[in-house]
């Protein structure tokens, strides 16, 4: 059965969901305004009019997303009673800067980057994208990181003990020859001491000519830096100077 929200699917004996067919998959929102995809059951557009809906949902903040390849961090676990049914995380998609052919004003939206676990910026031309896409490093760090979880720094691999623990406190000294304690919320974890540098000469760079640093991103492709500001490639993010 069809309405003015999608196709009525029944979804174990007494939920129901109304679903749309989007590249091939059924896609859903549950109570909690979280997208679902059903992995085991293919569907095909009647009208290419599907597609624009689609699009069109997703430019009024709804959510829903056209993509032309599921990549491999899409799909989590099963969810609930139906183990066809998978919940979406906007913070596992890939950075997505939107259509290159678009009628409204670029902006600069954040991401979340999974390799360095940081919420980063990014230049959004105002058409498409995904749901890894915020209005401010506030909402993306809101959304996507946790004020306990402990890492080194840009998400590098902690040093750990031959018994294969890493966890420290700064007072005690206790990390392995050539890391250091990085403290967290209560506690820390030791990092490579080669990566803190390289690190710190990141976020601090010395843009020479008297050019000041004024912004941190993931890459220069993602054209984040304002007019007339040169970007440049450090160890682990770009950053711009002018």
């Amino acid at each position: 059965m069809e309405s003015e929200h999608g196709h009525e699917m029944t979804v174990g004996r007494r939920r129901t969901l109304y679903a749309r067919c989007e590249n091939g998959m059924w896609t859903a929102r549950d109570a909690w305004n979280e997208d679902f995809v059903f992995n085991s059951l293919s569907c095909l557009p009647e009208r290419d009019h599907d597609l624009e809906l689609v699009d069109a949902a997703w430019r009024r903040g709804k959510g829903y997303v056209q993509h032309e390849k599921p990549d491999k961090y899409l799909y989590k676990e099963p969810y609930g009673f139906d183990n066809r049914l998978a919940r979406r995380n906007p913070c596992n998609y890939s950075v997505d800067m939107g259509d290159k052919i678009c009628g409204r004003d670029a902006a600069i939206r954040y991401h979340f980057d999974a390799e360095t676990m940081t919420c980063l910026p990014f230049k959004y031309t105002g058409c498409g994208g995904n749901p890894n896409n915020f209005y401010t490093e506030s909402d993306c760090r809101h959304r996507c990181t946790y004020m306990d979880h402990i890492k080194c720094p840009a998400n590098s691999p902690p040093v750990r003990r031959p018994d294969g623990t890493a966890s420290c406190f700064k007072r005690n000294n206790e990390c392995p020859k050539g890391s250091s304690c990085q403290i967290g919320w209560k506690t820390g974890i030791c990092c490579d001491n080669n990566v803190l540098e390289k690190y710190n000469e990141n976020i601090h760079p010395d843009c020479g000519d008297r050019k000041v640093f004024i912004l941190l991103g993931k890459s220069c492709q993602h054209q984040f830096c304002p007019k007339g500001a040169e970007c440049r490639r450090g160890a682990f993010y770009a950053y711009c100077c002018q």
